[in-house]
């Protein structure tokens, strides 16, 4: 990257640690610190490519997290009006019984299969609280949909978080309440 381009992704990676570090819904104050600590070193000293190296990896970390999270929140209410299963999102309420439902539509299928996770285990470990799946979920949609040019633009220039533009691409366009599209995978 030249300078001016490493210059750019800094201030983008910083936007996002900032917008964390003031997200009280969705902070870990160790994270947002390390993740702030981690983009000011971008594109400084003598090698500004190791800072952005150390920048890059925190930001890749983070994203993995927020990116999936707020995919994971963006399918399931699409997820509900497809594939019969309209009937277990009740009063806003994810049943146990939909859940079990939805993991038979390929949508949910492959949104979990795109992201790696294991729907039954999630289910299981969750127990009665699967419910409260989508309200939990819902400030890492929110987070990403503000941070949305941000984090485009940084998965247009780094290569390893490439993979982020079209999760980024389901999770904006499902704020809308749209349905029927496709999740990444």
């Amino acid at each position: 990257m030249t300078r001016g381009e490493q210059e750019t992704l800094q201030q983008n990676a910083q936007a996002i640690a900032h917008d964390l570090k003031c997200d009280k819904d969705i902070r870990d104050d160790d994270v947002a610190e390390t993740t702030e600590q981690a983009t000011e070193a971008m594109n400084e000293g003598s090698h500004p490519e190791r800072g952005t190296t150390y920048g890059v990896a925190a930001i890749s970390n983070l994203s993995i997290v927020l990116v999936g999270a707020a995919t994971a929140s963006a399918f399931v209410p699409v997820g509900l009006t497809i594939g019969g299963a309209t009937g277990g999102y009740i009063g806003g309420t994810l049943t146990l019984a939909a859940v079990e439902t939805l993991k038979k539509t390929p949508l949910f299928a492959n949104a979990w299969t795109a992201l790696g996770l294991d729907a039954e285990r999630l289910v299981k470990a969750a127990g009665d609280g699967v419910a409260a799946l989508p309200e939990r979920l819902a400030p890492f949609k929110a987070f990403v949909v503000r941070n949305e040019r941000p984090l485009r633009e940084i998965a247009g220039t780094t290569r390893q978080l490439r993979w982020m533009t079209p999760y980024i691409d389901f999770i904006v366009q499902d704020k809308s309440g749209e349905t029927g599209t496709r999740p990444p995978s």
